[in-house]
């Protein structure tokens, strides 16, 4: 009995020290992690509640940006209409969509909206952001079906800039007769808006770089050409 005992107890004791070491590896583990997490978390609370209170007061707050921050908000809203830029774009989703934007139209104007859709989200606002500046496009395209429209409009509104569609009109297909026959190509007319702060346009430097197209080679679309004969001087 006695040496069941014995036994027993340093069973006993084995638990309860492996349960005291475990709590004690748990608190160093979990307990030191969680409160950084939980100071960081009333650092950000501070900071917001400072900021919002500095907005509701019109209260300037001095906010540290690094040029990485710079350059990466930039690509969303840039401090430049970056026109030029903005039409590469609209050509990719051209291509993308296998479409074809017969002509443009350009208009900037201030930007007196009462909301921008953000992920899905559209937030109202009592007023427009000040000095945000708007670049509105206005677009013929012609579209090989419905799908590619979506597919145009989609990928104009999936652009890293911060691009919105305004308005869209278009006919559908004529009416079928023949079983043999099929729908004529889709012409739509579409109004997109993308934005820029030219008030803070002392971060120009930070503009994002975009690499142009090599303008070489080119050739007189209107004069015909043998397929595989090279290009002359006197129609480049």
């Amino acid at each position: 009995m006695n040496r069941e005992s014995l036994r027993n107890n340093s069973i006993l004791i084995l638990i309860n020290s492996l349960v005291v070491i475990s709590l004690i590896a748990a608190y160093f583990l979990f307990i030191p992690p969680l409160n950084q997490s939980i100071n960081a978390a009333e650092e950000q609370l501070k900071f917001e509640k400072a900021l919002l209170e500095a907005v509701e007061k019109n209260v300037y707050v001095p906010i540290s940006l690094s040029d990485v921050d710079v350059k990466t908000l930039q690509r969303k809203v840039p401090v430049l209409p970056l026109v030029d830029q903005f039409i590469l774009d609209l050509e990719k989703a051209e291509v993308f969509s296998d479409s074809f934007i017969t002509s443009y139209s350009f208009a900037t104007s201030e930007y007196s909206g009462t909301g921008l859709q953000t992920e899905g989200v559209e937030e109202e606002v009592g007023q427009a952001p000040m000095g945000v500046e708007k670049v509105t496009v206005n677009m013929s395209v012609i579209s090989p079906g419905f799908e590619e429209l979506v597919q145009f409009l989609e990928r104009i509104e999936r652009l890293q800039r911060v691009t919105k569609v305004d308005s869209l009109s278009f006919t559908g297909y004529p009416e079928v007769t023949l079983l043999e026959q099929t729908g004529d190509d889709i012409t739509f007319s579409v109004s997109i808006s993308t934005f820029y702060l030219p008030e803070l346009e002392e971060f120009s430097e930070y503009l994002p770089v975009l690499a142009y197209p090599q303008d070489n080679q080119k050739y007189n679309p209107l004069f015909y050409r043998v397929k595989g004969e090279k290009a002359s001087e006197t129609d480049e």
